[in-house]
């Protein structure tokens, strides 16, 4: 597993285009999709649904076709921006994606169903009901779609849902980590545990600037994440700035050695 930190807006297309065309997405998503189609399958002109997860039709046809793939939240489209802006910002991240030889799979529960891929209308839907959407990350999941309800997926929740789906790896701004006074309170981001257990690469900017990030390195470490700085030195970013104070593990510089990193 490898967690590659820079600044959100650096472009990760060459790491994409070395690591993804060496992946072998899961060998038991293909047939399981292909035999489930046939006996449950729902298409319409802008989504496909098999056993309860919906798949837009370019998300099913990279997982079928093993082109390359990112996996996108959706916790910043409800809660981290106001509508319309939310709107225009998942748009445009998805756009980036594309224009970089990769297919965006934006991750959301809507009515119950887990949406892997958003439809416009989808992205509409989500954008509107900003904060009324549910946050959900791995506890909730169950939850939300047992009863029904539209959720927006944290790191975590995103991190489990990408892995179901074949899906290697993950695009977001910055992670949660361990919260000031964490030794009292307990209130560690269950991002950090995900990283651990569940094999998605996630490329993002570190963690929020307002965390304990010295307590979160050590606790990324405990957990076995590997923790890699993509640039010239191991300065380990804080969300919005380059530079938090901190040192990271390791760092690469070249894009041949982050996609080796990945796929290892």
């Amino acid at each position: 597993m490898a967690t590659l930190y820079r600044s959100f807006n650096t472009s990760i297309s060459r790491i994409l285009e070395k690591s993804t065309n060496r992946i072998a997405f899961s060998p038991l998503y293909k047939p399981y999709l292909t035999s489930s189609l046939k006996r449950y399958g729902v298409f319409s002109r802008s989504t496909l649904e098999v056993k309860g997860w919906v798949y837009s039709p370019e998300v099913f046809e990279a997982l079928q076709g093993n082109k390359p793939l990112v996996a996108l939240e959706s916790t910043v489209i409800s809660h981290g921006m106001q509508y319309p802006q939310n709107l225009e910002t998942a748009v445009a991240i998805e756009n980036i994606v594309r224009e970089n030889g990769s297919i965006p799979a934006t991750i959301a529960i809507l009515n119950g169903k887990i949406n892997v891929g958003l439809s416009s209308n989808g992205l509409e839907t989500l954008a509107q009901m900003g904060q009324k959407a549910r946050k959900s990350s791995r506890r909730d999941l169950a939850y939300v779609v047992s009863q029904g309800l539209t959720g927006s997926t944290t790191v975590s929740g995103t991190m489990v849902i990408a892995h179901r789906a074949g899906i290697r790896v993950f695009v977001t701004g910055g992670i949660g980590g361990v919260h000031w006074g964490a030794e009292k309170s307990m209130d560690v981001s269950a991002d950090l545990v995900e990283l651990g257990r569940t094999p998605v690469a996630v490329v993002c900017a570190g963690v929020k600037s307002i965390l304990d990030i010295e307590k979160t390195l050590e606790y990324l470490e405990t957990q076995g994440v590997s923790v890699t700085t993509f640039g010239e030195t191991r300065d380990f970013p804080a969300f919005f700035t380059p530079r938090s104070g901190f040192m990271s593990p390791s760092n690469l510089k070249t894009v041949k050695e982050c996609a080796a990193l990945i796929v290892f």
